[in-house]
């Protein structure tokens, strides 16, 4: 969980150390190696927190109207690409990147056909996926249309060898050895 007060009091911190000339020579005393290593654990975190939104939320990946606008995207901005615009303007890094993957997204939703286009969108809006507070009450958004929504350590029991939606039958042969009774 992420507290937005937590935010909030960061960035009035980095705001307040920006306008210090002491901490900006402490920075710029900094060796080059080491800003490097902090920007890459950096945008690695902010890579998977990313990614963690996606798996949250089911994105479905097998479906080339998701998948490509994505990988461009995330190829564009860590690549060194850059579109020049004028000589004063630039697009480069995770801005074109971003820019592109949401305009790509758009771009194969209107022309995909229609079997590839109605699984939702790849960004939601709201509480749609799985979240902390629904595995601890076991309102997931599973357990509203009836499929199983058990988590490991989510404190659902379920028996070995079950899955969700699994018919009895299936259930009642792997409990008996793999025998259909």
């Amino acid at each position: 969980m992420y507290s937005t007060a937590a935010y909030y009091v960061a960035a009035m911190v980095a705001i307040v150390f920006g306008l210090s000339p002491k901490f900006g020579a402490v920075i710029a005393a900094t060796p080059g190696g080491v800003l490097g290593g902090i920007t890459v654990i950096l945008y690695g975190m902010i890579g998977l927190l990313g990614a963690k939104i996606w798996i949250e939320n089911r994105v479905n990946f097998a479906n080339p109207v998701n998948l490509v606008p994505v990988a461009a995207g995330i190829i564009i901005a860590i690549g060194n690409t850059s579109l020049v615009i004028t000589d004063e303007f630039e697009l480069s890094g995770i801005a074109l990147g971003t820019i592109v993957a949401v305009a790509a997204y758009h771009l194969a939703k209107a022309v995909a056909p229609a079997h590839l286009t109605n699984e939702g969108a790849l960004i939601s809006v709201g509480r749609s996926g799985v979240h902390d507070d629904d595995l601890a009450t076991g309102s997931a958004s599973g357990a509203r249309s009836g499929r199983g929504t058990a988590r490991a350590g989510s404190g659902a029991k379920r028996s070995s060898g079950s899955r969700p939606g699994a018919s009895s039958r299936t259930q009642r042969s792997k409990g008996s050895g793999g025998r259909r009774s």
